[in-house]
Formats: structure tokens, sequence, C-alpha cells
């Protein structure tokens, strides 16, 4: 089934996502949440830079830190890196620890991500949202996603998905996934049966 809000999608790519940030993002109307990651990947900073530089004090920042087990400390330490030069960018701004797996290893980003934004005070001034999906997991980012569209379709707020594209980064990067085929929260549709191909997720982002 079609959604109304597809048709209103525009995408941008390469070059031409600099050139929409200082278009549309400079102007002096548009005041913008950014939520992202404040984790280790060093792409991180990337989409947050880019806004910053057209926005200024105009932006606020929620972002997430996602917890999984007991990481290695250089890990730890990037991350924390990436999190103080955040901060920096975006003074005022919230980080908030989002845990992955539960004390029984079950899955849990998407309640967790879901409570986070559901806590989060949207500044009455705002009118956009950006969620900058670079390093964030599946489990997080798109139950983030689906939260954040209907907020801002009730709201008349324009929403925005970015992304840093670095595909030998990813390459490296290993994920984690669950003992059986679950659909990611948010997005199970109608048939709840456990059949594998019911339970994948239909999503189609903007890039901008």
């Amino acid at each position: 089934m079609a959604h109304d809000h597809w048709e209103n999608c525009v995408a941008h790519f390469d070059d031409q996502v600099g050139v929409f940030a200082k278009e549309y993002f400079g102007r002096d109307n548009v005041h913008c949440l950014l939520v992202a990651a404040a984790g280790f990947d060093p792409r991180s900073l990337t989409i947050a830079t880019l806004l910053a530089e057209h926005l200024g004090d105009r932006m606020s920042g929620l972002f997430v830190r996602e917890e999984r087990g007991t990481p290695d400390a250089g890990l730890v330490e990037a991350a924390d890196e990436n999190a103080n030069r955040l901060r920096a960018l975006i003074p005022g701004c919230e980080i908030a620890p989002v845990d992955i797996f539960g004390t029984d290893n079950w899955p849990i980003a998407g309640v967790r991500i879901a409570s986070v934004i559901g806590d989060y005070t949207i500044a009455e001034a705002t009118t956009d949202i950006v969620l900058d999906m670079t390093a964030m997991s599946i489990g997080v980012s798109f139950p983030a996603a689906r939260l954040l569209l209907d907020y801002c379709e009730e709201r008349g707020i324009a929403f925005h998905i970015m992304i840093a594209s670095n595909p030998e980064l990813d390459d490296e990067i290993a994920s984690e996934p669950g003992d059986r085929p679950m659909a990611v929260r948010g997005f199970a549709g109608v048939d709840q049966s456990d059949a594998a191909l019911d339970l994948l997720p239909i999503f189609r982002p903007l890039i901008t």
C-alpha cells in the first residue's frame, strides 16, 4: 500500500548535498533538530559539521550513544572524542545512551530509542528535523525514522534523512544478528506470522 508522504520525496546525492544544505538550511527562518549517533564511527561528525556551518545557533541536537556488551577500549575512546566534538559543535545538545540488548541478550533497541525520542522535548520553533542514519544500527535508525516521520507529518514539519556514505568502511563493520528473524520495531506490517518473508521491513529512505 502506497503512502502519500513518499510522493513528496526529493533525493540529493554527492556534491548536490552541500548545495542543498547551503541553500535550504542557510535560511534564517529554518530551525533544525538533528537526531544522530554519537558513536565511534568517524562519520558521526560529517552531517553535524555540515549543518552546523549553515545553521549555527538555529540548530539543536539529540545524539544516541549505542551501548552493547563490553566494547573495545579504543572504540570507547573514539566514541567519547566524537561526543565531545558534537557538544562543541552544538552547545546544549543531548547525548542519550541506548542499550541494544537486554540482560537476557534480547534486542531492545527499538523500545529504548522510542523512549529516548518520546522523552525529548522538541522546541516549538523547530521547522525541520534531520535524522542522520550514518552511524546508527538498523534496530535504532528505522524505529527513529518511523517515530520522527509521524511527528513531522502530524505537525507539518519538514523531515530529512541524511547519510554519509562510505561503502568500504561499512564492509568492515560486523552486524550482530538475532537468533531468529524478526521485524524491525515499527515495521512489522499487518501480517504478524513467523514467515521470514513477512518479517522483512519495508522502508524507502530519502537521502538528502
